[in-house]
């Protein structure tokens, strides 16, 4: 096969990109993504790829990695998000009430409303969202965790231990995903509290 824009013969097709370079291959970060969406990790991709007769992402690192970046990214356009809200609720605002046209903080009226991720009271994560009354919008949003999925492997893993399960959790304690002691039932209500 000849490529049509340098005109050079291409023996390979690959997904991959050339090594010394920083950026990830799309078709890795996609599928990634998929599998994120659907509910399923690395082994569900494995899965899937041999049903498909697909080579798979043989180091499951690397599906991490590019999990970990997804994760960073979804963030970052999720603040993105709620800065933007603000700016058009406190703009809607001051169209409603031009009085209000010269107020850098406005008074706004706002509900509150907590969800998990699973019905009942068993959930390991809970989300709070603040709404805006007037316009509708999401204004913030707080998370919470009662469950670490790699907490919960270091604790089998360094079960004989102490001592390195103790090191390994001050290395992962900025990373861990548990951020609520307690109850599924008690999430919305320490949401509605840290936003307060």
């Amino acid at each position: 096969m000849t490529c049509s824009h340098c005109e050079r013969d291409i023996d390979t097709l690959t997904t991959s990109i050339p090594a010394g370079t920083s950026r990830s291959s799309d078709i890795n970060s996609r599928v990634v993504l998929a599998m994120r969406n659907i509910g399923v990790g690395h082994s569900g991709l494995q899965e899937v790829c041999r049903v498909l007769s697909l080579p798979g992402m043989s180091i499951e690192d690397t599906f991490h990695k590019h999990s970990n970046n997804i994760a960073r990214k979804c963030v970052q356009v999720g603040e993105q998000n709620l800065r933007q809200a603000a700016r058009q609720v406190h703009y809607a605002y001051r169209k409603a009430k031009p009085e209000l046209a010269d107020k850098d903080v406005i008074d706004i009226a706002v509900s509150y409303d907590g969800t998990w991720q699973k019905r009942s009271f068993s959930s390991h994560n809970g989300v709070g969202v603040v709404i805006d009354l007037l316009t509708g919008l999401v204004l913030d949003t707080e998370v919470l965790s009662n469950y670490c999925s790699p907490c919960s492997k270091a604790a089998s893993r360094f079960a004989a231990d102490e001592q390195k399960l103790t090191e390994w959790q001050q290395n992962h304690k900025e990373h861990c995903d548990r951020n609520h002691e307690g109850s599924a039932g008690s999430m919305e209500a320490q949401a509605a509290i840290a936003m307060g």
